[in-house]
């Protein structure tokens, strides 16, 4: 008899499952991707100290936070360029969180920001477009892939690549002039500018954090990693802080030491359109205040109760809030 009920009840479960009843299902946490391109070895501007470093050690936090990361140095040209941005945006879906990284030379021409290929050589200005990244470009892939969260990390407005022989010194934060490799007949005065210009179109649900403001030039270091880079990797890995939090943070270390270091206090600037909340590690718990306050006030009736001699009953007062 227990047999035939044990039967009767596993028969019976199975058929409620064959109904179409629905099954608890386990959530699925959203998809992480990251692209890191770190740009040195330059053949026609000014090698730089750190992007190397800034790139792998970017590539490992990320990756220990649970991005697929795809990493790339000394990207050559724009093609090589591209072809490493479109194969990270195939990779996206609607909901997934994407951090582009970008550490190397990047410039302003014409109002225009774009990022330099370690083989680039513009000597004129119809070349530009055909040699060079614009930063506008990275964005409009993002905006396409329509995620619900993207992250662009430029620490790239280093100086103008493309000063006579690229011997500009960046620790010294020289402001360079136009680029003698195009053409003089061609250049006015404000075509080339250094540093990098505002973002006028951030794409929805998006963060564009620059190493320093718009049309200002950043410090390249003197340690493993320049200033942008060493204060994110102090604290994105950081459990219970947002991205807006991480950043402030950021903001103040790169801050004071710019101003220790070189006498310049060099400060991050940042484009956004997110409105949602966001934690490259898991958000800490949310605290109310109104419930917080409410807690403490009956704290304190206990703590009445139990002070008054009159007052036969035990009372119980929970830990200070």
């Amino acid at each position: 008899m227990p047999h035939r009920l044990i039967f009767s009840i596993v028969a019976a479960a199975i058929s409620i499952g064959s109904l179409g009843f629905p099954r608890p299902t386990l959530a699925v946490p959203d998809q992480k991707v990251a692209l890191v391109i770190g740009n040195a070895e330059y053949s026609a501007a000014e090698r730089l100290i750190n992007p190397l470093n800034d790139a792998a050690d970017m590539c490992a936090s990320l990756k220990r936070l649970g991005y697929e990361t795809l990493c790339y140095l000394n990207l050559k040209n724009r093609k090589e360029f591209v072809e490493r941005l479109q194969g990270f945006v195939n990779l996206l879906k609607p909901k997934s969180k994407a951090v582009f990284y970008y550490a190397g030379h990047a410039v302003q021409i014409k109002g225009e920001n774009y990022l330099v290929p370690t083989k680039a050589r513009v000597r004129s200005w119809n070349e530009v477009t055909a040699e060079l990244v614009s930063v506008d470009s990275v964005l409009t892939y993002m905006k396409k892939a329509q995620v619900g969260f993207s992250m662009v990390i430029l620490d790239a407005c280093r100086n103008n690549p493309f000063t006579a022989a690229g011997q500009h010194n960046s620790r010294s934060m020289t402001r360079s002039a136009l680029p003698v490799s195009v053409s003089p007949p061609a250049a006015k005065a404000g075509d080339v500018a250094y540093g990098l210009g505002a973002i006028r179109d951030a794409p929805v649900g998006s963060i564009v954090l620059y190493a320093t403001g718009s049309d200002d030039v950043a410090y390249d270091g003197e340690g493993r990693n320049g200033p942008l880079t060493k204060h994110i990797l102090m604290h994105i890995e950081t459990p219970g802080i947002t991205v807006e939090e991480m950043i402030k943070r950021v903001t103040a270390g790169v801050q004071n030491e710019t101003l220790k270091t070189v006498g310049h206090r060099q400060t991050p600037f940042v484009y956004s359109s997110f409105t949602g909340e966001f934690c490259f590690t898991v958000c800490g718990p949310k605290v109310d205040v109104v419930e917080m306050n409410q807690l403490r006030q009956e704290r304190a009736e206990l703590q009445k109760q139990l002070a008054n001699p009159k007052s036969k009953q035990r009372v119980f007062v929970p830990p200070t809030l």
